[in-house]
């Protein structure tokens, strides 16, 4: 069972994000500010439990995004982050990818796009130890 940590301060969106992933058989942490969301990780990266993959839904992306995202990938280089966003203008999704964010979707975006996305950046993220693979 793949294990991610989901960031998105609308409630119903991680409810919604929660119940689909939940059919797909992830085992979600749904938080809905970015520092819950290092807590969770640092106390996952603590604990020789670290996520399989790392979802923020943010409005709007912005320098703090990257830095957020910068500072995430410093503590976990073995886990893949994708960023999701209405709206970014160019200069800012080479800030995002430079940070070491992994990958970007536009909303509004399906559930199917989704996880197909998030499957391949597991899959194709080169420093990828599976979480179950940490526990030991």
């Amino acid at each position: 069972m793949r294990k991610i940590l989901i960031i998105d301060s609308e409630k119903s969106m991680l409810q919604q994000y929660e119940f689909s992933f939940k059919t797909v058989l992830y085992d979600v942490v749904p938080v809905s500010t970015i520092h819950e969301g290092m807590q969770k990780m640092d106390t996952a990266i603590h604990g020789k439990k670290q996520f399989d993959i790392i979802l923020i839904d943010q409005e709007p992306v912005t320098f703090h995004t990257t830095k957020i995202v910068s500072h995430m990938r410093r503590s976990s280089l073995s886990t893949p982050i994708v960023v999701l966003s209405f709206s970014l203008d160019k200069e800012m999704l080479i800030q995002l990818m430079r940070s070491g964010c992994n990958d970007f979707l536009e909303k509004p975006v399906g559930f199917g796009e989704l996880y197909s996305r998030i499957e391949d950046a597991i899959q194709d993220f080169p420093f990828y130890v599976p979480a179950d693979e940490t526990d030991s």
